[in-house]
C-alpha cells in the first residue's frame, strides 16, 4: 500500500474542519478540563486529519480515528514537560511578588546579587515566608533542590556578608 500525500481542496478541507471541529473540541475539553488546551489539542487533531495518507471511505471508521487521534492528542499533551511544569494564571498570580528596593539594607542588596536560582529561593523562603514544600510547588522543583538551593544561598550571603552580620543583635 502506498502512503502517498492527499490534497484537500479548500472547500473539502473546510468541510471536516466544520463536520469535527465541535466534536473534537468537547472531547478534548473533557479530557483536559481547560478550553485552550482543548483548543490546541482540536487544532492538533485537526491538522493530523487533514495529513493524514488516506480518506476514509466509511464514516464510523472516520469517526473513530478522529476521537483515538484527539484522545491520544490529549494523553500526549498531558504527559509533555511543558504541562507537567505549568501553573495556572490565579496560582501564579498568588505567587507574584514585588521585590523590596535595593538600598533599605545590606541583607538585601546582597540577596539580589545572589545567582538567580539561590536568589529566588531566599526571597520566598524569607521574605515572602513560604515553606519549602510551597517554594518547590511554585518553582516546579523537588522540595530537596529547593533544600540544597536554600543551604548554599544561606552560604554564599554568610560569605558576602561577611559571615558576622546580625552577631551585634546576639546576647550571649
Amino acid at each position: 500500500m502506498t502512503t502517498e500525500q492527499i490534497t484537500y481542496t479548500r472547500r473539502e478541507a473546510e468541510e471536516l474542519v466544520e463536520r469535527w471541529s465541535d466534536t473534537v473540541l468537547r472531547v478534548a475539553y473533557a479530557w483536559t478540563g481547560n478550553i485552550q488546551d482543548a483548543q490546541d489539542v482540536c487544532q492538533t487533531a485537526l491538522l493530523k486529519l487533514l495529513t493524514q495518507p488516506e480518506r476514509f471511505p466509511d464514516p464510523n471508521r472516520e469517526r473513530f480515528w478522529m476521537l483515538r487521534v484527539t484522545v491520544n492528542c490529549c494523553k500526549d499533551l498531558k504527559k509533555s514537560a511543558w504541562a507537567r511544569r505549568r501553573v495556572s494564571l490565579d496560582a501564579a498570580a498568588g505567587a507574584a511578588v514585588t521585590m523590596p528596593e535595593p538600598g533599605e539594607s545590606p541583607v538585601l542588596e546582597a540577596v539580589l546579587a545572589l545567582p538567580e536560582k539561590y536568589r529566588r529561593v531566599i526571597y520566598l523562603r524569607y521574605y515572602e515566608e513560604y515553606g519549602v514544600d510551597e517554594i518547590a510547588a511554585l518553582l516546579g522543583r523537588k522540595p530537596a533542590q529547593v533544600s540544597t538551593w536554600l543551604y548554599r544561598g544561606r552560604a554564599k550571603l554568610k560569605t558576602m556578608l561577611g559571615g558576622t552580620y546580625g552577631q551585634e543583635y546576639v546576647s550571649d
